[in-house]
């Protein structure tokens, strides 16, 4: 019995162990650059690490800034999201080790560029919008409560990757483990945007409970501030986390909102 309990014991030790030594291979699956050229790709010097922006529509008066999920192919999400941001200038941001950027993905390597891409951004546009998607959710909110947004879009979003990793692992102290917690609601009271968000009713990924209580907590701020804290919440039914964008209300509700 004593043998017993101490194979679980040394079990569990090393459960523990090997989580954290790869909990950023966990959240963080790098994209590759495409092979053709046929995209419109600047580099932008963050710290010691070159950013690869991928822009559309250049020189119009509105930008967004786009921040995709975990393996988002951005140079792919460029062609998709087109319908929704037609007329805006858009910069797709590869994370630090993606998509051709140097550097290695963690959540202060990617708030630290995000601070400077915004600070290029708007110092070439009159108004900048976010777009944040799954993992890109954490980092728009982030961004939108240090600087000036317009409007800001989250797709999929979560109150924090470390309560996300106590829903899927929740034999862990995982507050204890995580390293890049990515906490939105600790930014939510000092985003001052027009905030959209889009759930999947068929999230699993991302359960709804942690989109619910990040709308939740801006739904709190609004009833503070009043009419100029807005949020408009939608829930896109037989969506899931992976083909929202399919859903025929996608791209009309950002549309809308965005102009």
């Amino acid at each position: 019995m004593k043998n017993i309990l101490l194979v679980l014991i040394v079990g569990y030790l090393l459960v523990l162990i090997l989580m954290y030594l790869f909990q950023r291979q966990l959240l963080y699956f790098p994209t590759t650059k495409p092979n053709h050229s046929g995209f419109n790709v600047v580099s932008l010097k963050s710290a010691d690490i070159s950013i690869k922006l991928v822009i559309t529509e250049p020189d119009n008066e509105h930008a967004i800034i786009y921040f995709g999920g975990n393996a988002e192919n951005v140079y792919d999400s460029s062609e998709i999201m087109s319908p929704a941001l037609a007329g805006k200038t858009v910069y797709y941001v590869n994370y630090p080790g993606y998509g051709g950027s140097s550097g290695t993905p963690t959540e202060e390597s990617i708030l630290h560029a995000a601070n400077d891409i915004y600070d290029y951004v708007s110092s070439k546009h009159q108004f900048v919008s976010l777009i944040g998607r799954s993992l890109g959710t954490g980092v728009a909110v982030a961004l939108a409560s240090k600087r000036p947004t317009l409007h800001l879009v989250l797709i999929t979003p979560y109150d924090s990757i470390a309560s996300i990793a106590s829903s899927h692992y929740p034999f862990l102290p995982v507050s204890l483990l995580i390293k890049d917690k990515f906490n939105s609601l600790a930014y939510v009271q000092n985003v001052g945007a027009q905030v959209l968000t889009l759930i999947a009713s068929d999230d699993k990924v991302i359960p709804n409970k942690h989109s619910v209580r990040l709308v939740q907590a801006f739904n709190a701020k609004q009833d503070l501030q009043g009419a100029e804290a807005k949020i408009t919440a939608l829930t896109l039914n037989n969506s899931n986390h992976n083909n929202i964008h399919l859903h025929p209300d996608f791209m009309h509700s950002i549309n809308t909102f965005i102009n």
